[in-house]
């Protein structure tokens, strides 16, 4: 059984659910180490470091949060039994998360990045588009060689420009482009369709791109209804609750 256990989700057959927040604290570490679950961290670039958070224009003046420093973070992460997501929100980012993932380990971290490739443009005017996503499409070859050269953990890569009504219209059109973007011999785990709020994707295609990809899409669990979902997928929730607890106390 790999030692991963985003591998051993999908090899098992069953959802595992990460945590995602933009607010990162000392105490919020503590707490996560204290349950033995995951955080994502969104690794941006400025200037000659890098930090956590997305790009300055992300936020207003009352969302920016203020976030431990990336050093202290890993620092306190490293050597505990975390799970970490790098979320690499720039290319220029990628040294940095390259030595990050080397200093956590692969078989308990991962790599999500928004593929160039997978921009659905042009867009549809129900997606806004914000300065900020020009500075995060990263080529997925770039993702593929951080990969290779971190000791292969998991990847989930991200596309743009994808609407509800744009998948009822031009839903195969979409899955086929999705399918000959991701080579078949590399193994590229997660898809985060990135429908705008959220929304819980069509059921036809989260079952067809595992299926023929073995791909599990994201998922916000916070919106899933108590229907259960067809196939495994990768669940992600704003509350620290409803995350997997991915290791046993010893």
């Amino acid at each position: 059984m790999p030692a991963n256990p985003v591998y051993r989700s999908r090899e098992a057959k069953l959802p595992i659910t990460l945590f995602h927040t933009h607010h990162v604290t000392k105490a919020l570490i503590i707490q996560i180490i204290r349950e033995r679950k995951s955080i994502e961290l969104d690794i941006s670039h400025n200037r000659n470091s890098c930090y956590i958070g997305h790009h300055t224009s992300f936020y207003t003046d009352n969302q920016k949060p203020n976030n431990i420093c990336l050093h202290e973070a890993i620092e306190s992460l490293k050597t505990e039994r975390v799970f970490v997501k790098f979320d690499c929100k720039t290319p220029a980012a990628i040294p940095t998360v390259k030595s990050l993932i080397r200093q956590v380990g692969p078989d308990r971290s991962m790599i999500h990045g928004f593929v160039k490739e997978l921009e659905f443009s042009p867009y549809p005017k129900e997606v806004h588009h914000s300065f900020h996503w020009q500075t995060e499409s990263i080529k997925l070859y770039d993702l593929l060689r951080l990969k290779k050269e971190t000791g292969n953990p998991p990847l989930q890569v991200s596309c743009r420009g994808l609407t509800e009504k744009r998948l009822h219209l031009e839903g195969i059109d979409v899955a086929e482009r999705i399918e000959s973007v991701l080579p078949t011999d590399v193994d590229v785990v997660n898809l985060n369709i990135h429908i705008p709020r959220n929304t819980v994707p069509p059921e036809w295609i989260m079952q067809r791109l595992y299926d023929r990809k073995k791909l599990l899409t994201e998922v916000y669990v916070d919106h899933v209804k108590d229907t259960p979902l067809p196939v495994p997928y990768f669940g992600t929730t704003n509350d620290l609750g409803s995350a997997t607890v991915l290791y046993t106390s010893n």
